[in-house]
């Protein structure tokens, strides 16, 4: 079977909490009120079977609250996209299956319900379907 996107949000979880020392949350559906430090959100999709490779793309998204007038931290965010660029990148074994991870693409958004903006990064993220 291999792994499962959620063990692949898993890994992101576990890397992500080293390189970056943030809270992370798993979803978007946990978050209640406004943001009022800084903190991590892993979104999981579907992965998609191969016949070598199992492929998702995940979404990690670095939320940043908005300062005392409303507005973006725009040094911070673009610190973290920077950051997110150069080092969302990996490989290892998990549960006996080969995987292999990487930034594909990211943007900035605004979350006024939530009261912050985020960065936010798409990370494609390989497994090898043989043991």
């Amino acid at each position: 079977m291999g792994l499962r996107s959620g063990s692949a949000a898993n890994i992101l979880y576990r890397d992500c909490g080293a390189i970056f020392g943030l809270p992370i949350d798993h979803g978007w559906e946990k978050l209640k009120g406004m943001v009022k430090k800084e903190r991590i959100v892993i979104a999981r999709r579907a992965m998609d079977d191969d016949t070598f490779w199992n492929t998702c793309v995940l979404e990690v998204n670095f939320l940043v609250p908005d300062t005392r007038t409303g507005g973006e931290n725009k040094q911070r965010l673009d610190n973290l996209e920077d950051a997110a660029k150069d080092l969302l990148v990996g490989c290892g074994t998990y549960n006996g299956y080969t995987y292999a991870y990487e930034c594909i693409a990211t943007g900035q958004e605004r979350e006024p319900d939530l009261g912050c903006h985020y960065v936010n990064v798409k990370v494609k993220f390989d497994v090898l379907n043989v043991k």
